[in-house]
């Protein structure tokens, strides 16, 4: 199982911890949220503020990253913020989704449940490709 953290713990922080069991292969180590001031252990899992992602990150180089933070401005923000390297974002692509061969997809993209994603298409980093929801 490879390490991730999960920076955010809000309610879109549920949605993207359901896509990693979903996924598999990972392993949450952390969440990490700047309403904790220190870090502590519960169950397993590291809490503790964004600030403390270098020192978890630092313990074992396959660490992977993912912003689970639905709001675009803040996740642009917290990215400058963290200063890590690129190849440690995770891309998420739920196994529901379909994805074309020849599209491409930046780190810390996050592809929702029952998505469609077509040929030739570029997805940039830390995108979040959500369903619609239709209304009659």
């Amino acid at each position: 199982m490879n390490p991730i953290v999960v920076i955010g713990e809000g309610g879109h922080s549920k949605v993207i911890q359901d896509i990693i069991f979903a996924v598999g292969g990972y392993q949450i180590i952390a969440i990490l949220d700047d309403k904790y001031k220190d870090v502590y252990n519960r169950d397993g899992v590291l809490y503790g503020p964004i600030s403390a992602v270098s020192s978890i990150v630092d313990r074992d180089r396959n660490t992977k990253l993912i912003i689970a933070i639905g709001n675009n401005q803040v996740r642009s923000e917290i990215v400058k913020r963290i200063r890590v390297d690129h190849e440690k974002f995770a891309t998420l692509i739920h196994p529901s989704a379909i994805i074309s061969p020849s599209a491409r997809i930046g780190e810390g993209t996050v592809i929702m449940p029952n998505c469609v994603v077509n040929a030739n298409a570029e997805i940039g980093k830390h995108v979040i490709i959500n369903t619609v929801v239709e209304q009659f």
